[in-house]
């Protein structure tokens, strides 16, 4: 899919001269957001004669939308344009239960085409390393329920209290970054707790060498 400094229409004529040049017969596009990278899948397929399916992934509550919101005047746009675009989509991959239940009340979308493909978490060993080694913990993603949050921040609570070289950066935005920023606030070890928000992805790479243990 496009990045953020790349039109969508110079997306897809590179995507089809690349096709065409090299003869791909693709089955699938997979489109990793509701927005550039699904418009732009849906165009490709009209150009190629609807011959791909195409597959679109949601890791959250799409557009922080609810199914109350949609009487709202100020959320029927979305609202509209989630109803009518997703209806061009083959399969829906989610990441949890509560989120199918979502997309069928509030998008109409059939149990035929939604599948869930949670997003596993690394868990805290039963043995612990005592050594005096720093510890680098990254926290890369979306900051939302379906992620773990919660999980993950009873685990590193126990690895700042046991470890005390931890550093923990977390790198990314969402509907819990404010409840994260909380949580670091309160925390004992909150000097060791940094919250970087959204970052490039040429950014993040200059980050990742610091981080021994990245969660994705």
């Amino acid at each position: 899919f496009p990045s953020h400094d790349t039109s969508i229409s110079f997306f897809i004529l590179k995507i089809s001269q690349i096709i065409r040049r090299e003869r791909l017969r693709p089955s699938i596009f997979i489109a990793g957001d509701l927005k550039r990278g699904l418009i732009a899948s849906i165009f490709l397929k009209t150009l190629h004669g609807f011959r791909f399916r195409i597959q679109v992934s949601i890791h959250g509550i799409p557009f922080g939308f609810r199914h109350e919101e949609s009487q709202k005047i100020v959320r029927i746009m979305p609202w509209v344009y989630l109803r009518i675009i997703l209806r061009f989509v083959d399969s829906v991959r989610i990441v949890s239960i509560h989120l199918q239940k979502i997309m069928q009340e509030s998008f109409q979308i059939h149990d035929s085409k939604i599948f869930i493909a949670p997003i596993p978490i690394i868990h805290k060993p039963n043995q612990l390393d005592k050594s005096t080694k720093p510890i680098n913990i990254g926290i890369i993603g979306r900051m939302h329920h379906e992620r773990g949050i919660f999980e993950i921040l009873r685990i590193l609570n126990i690895c700042l209290l046991e470890f005390p070289n931890t550093r923990v950066t977390f790198f990314g935005s969402g509907d819990l970054f404010d409840y994260i920023n909380e949580w670091k606030v309160k925390n004992d070890q909150m000097q060791f707790i940094e919250l970087k928000g959204h970052i490039s992805p040429a950014a993040l790479l200059g980050e990742w060498p610091q981080n021994d243990h990245p969660f994705l």
